[in-house]
């Protein structure tokens, strides 16, 4: 930790030099280009082209040899000049460095003259064209001392600028050769911790293995152990089938006896029979089917159905067990084709229609619907019966769970368990909705054509 947080202040202090220098050497940049900008040269030529043309100009008045087209090309010289350093950005420059005032009055001198006019000037001209000297020399001696102080400034800059740049980069030379040494310390106690690393990766892995072989075999246990306990079940379901075939078969003699020939007494009891043992082969075939679900080979009975005749199938044969109650259908016009086990599909429509039938009144219609959606097929059965309690919702799938609201009606709770398992060998779903009091309607989603169902 010690390291790393050394090896981290080392980069922030190099990272620190160097923008020192970076901005050490921009502002270099800067001062080289102002000292060779020649800005203040050009406002220094430009003042003393002024004090010049002045002085040349007051000499041409009184020479005695030159003629008014002398005078005026001279005046012209002179009033360009005055006209440079009286306009931007000049003008703003000589304002900077206290001498607006003296180039104002330049211009206005320049303007009196020339409101005297060529050829001859007048004869206040000679004073005028004095004092423009003057006050254009005094023009070009603050520009020349401003110029100056600007360069010292300037230089004095261009000093402090390279000491800054030169400790910058000593300064990054030595915070780099401290982050080198953090540097080499840190590879080698990473050297070490990988080393530790690899020592405890090996022994991970044999510790791995080990709990892999021993997690293998439990497996392997508790398959065999899962096998073996549904052979038991399998075999006990069978052996009570057996027994249950002939007290039914025997009850069902008992009942077909001609009127007389047993009374009416007797004829209850067995008929009380009969019912138990239908009940018994309803619970044994439901065990029976889950204890057989997951050895179920779908793959090999997958063919290419019609969700309508399947439900078609289903439909008819609850009518033809429950011929007084009413199932409405609403089937898609158009064939809902994808690849499935009809068998096993028949048996979830059965399952959630008989679930319909048995928690609605008798008089209530349950409504079974199919069609397109998307790329989704799906098959709905809705009822108006007692619905789900909202706390039930996420356990109704579960082997041999019962609502609280249920418990009123025979069952046992492996039909929707069963459903589920069935559709989701489909690679489909079962969808829920519902309200407690009102109905129910579970959604049967299955890929069209293949695929799972989204």
């Amino acid at each position: 930790m010690t390291t790393t947080r050394g090896t981290r202040l080392s980069a922030v202090t190099i990272l620190a030099f160097l923008l020192l220098a970076a901005l050490s050497l921009g502002w270099l940049v800067a001062i080289q280009s102002a000292l060779h900008q020649g800005l203040a040269e050009s406002n220094l030529w430009a003042a003393s082209q002024a004090e010049r043309e002045s002085l040349l100009f007051s000499l041409t008045l009184q020479s005695d040899e030159a003629d008014d087209a002398d005078r005026d090309l001279q005046f012209e010289i002179l009033f360009s000049r005055i006209d440079l350093i009286a306009t931007n950005p000049q003008h703003g420059y000589f304002v900077a460095i206290g001498q607006g005032e003296a180039v104002d009055r330049a211009r206005a001198l320049l303007q009196l003259l020339d409101s005297n006019g060529p050829p001859d000037f007048g004869r206040d001209s000679a004073a005028i064209t004095a004092e423009l000297a003057e006050v254009t020399r005094g023009i070009a001696n603050a520009t020349y001392l401003a110029e100056r102080r600007t360069r010292f400034e300037l230089h004095d800059r261009e000093h402090w600028a390279t000491d800054l740049l030169t400790g910058s980069l000593i300064g990054a030379v030595l915070a780099g050769l401290a982050m080198g040494t953090l540097l080499i310390r840190q590879s080698r106690g990473l050297l070490r911790a990988s080393r530790q690393l690899e020592a405890h990766q090996e022994q991970l892995e044999r510790t791995i293995a080990d709990r892999t072989e021993k997690l293998r075999d439990a497996l392997g246990y508790e398959r065999r152990a899962k096998e073996v306990y549904r052979s038991f079940v399998i075999t006990v379901a069978h052996q009570f089938r057996t027994s249950l075939s002939i007290i039914h078969m025997t009850a069902q003699r008992q009942l077909r006896r001609p009127q007389g020939q047993i009374d009416t007494d007797m004829r209850g009891r067995f008929a009380k029979i009969v019912d138990a043992a239908e009940r018994l082969e309803r619970l044994i075939g439901g065990f029976l089917e889950s204890a057989s679900v997951e050895r179920r080979d779908l793959e090999g009975k997958r063919a290419l159905i019609d969700v309508n005749a399947v439900a078609s199938v289903a439909v008819a044969q609850t009518r033809a067990t429950q011929p007084d109650r009413k199932i409405d259908c609403d089937f898609s016009a158009e064939a809902l084709l994808i690849d499935g086990d009809a068998v096993l599909l028949e048996q979830v429509v059965l399952i959630i229609l008989s679930n319909a039938l048995k928690y609605s009144r008798p008089t209530d219609p349950v409504q079974v619907s199919t069609w397109q959606d998307g790329t989704v097929v799906r098959c709905a059965i809705t009822d108006r019966g007692c619905g789900i309690p909202e706390g039930a919702m996420d356990a109704i799938f579960e082997p041999f769970y019962r609502a609280p609201n249920a418990h009123r009606f025979p069952g046992v709770g492996v039909g929707l368990s069963l459903a589920a398992q069935f559709v989701e060998l489909h690679g489909g779903r079962i969808d829920v909705t519902s309200r407690l009091g009102e109905g129910t309607t579970f959604s049967i989603c299955l890929q069209g054509r293949g695929g799972p169902a989204g």
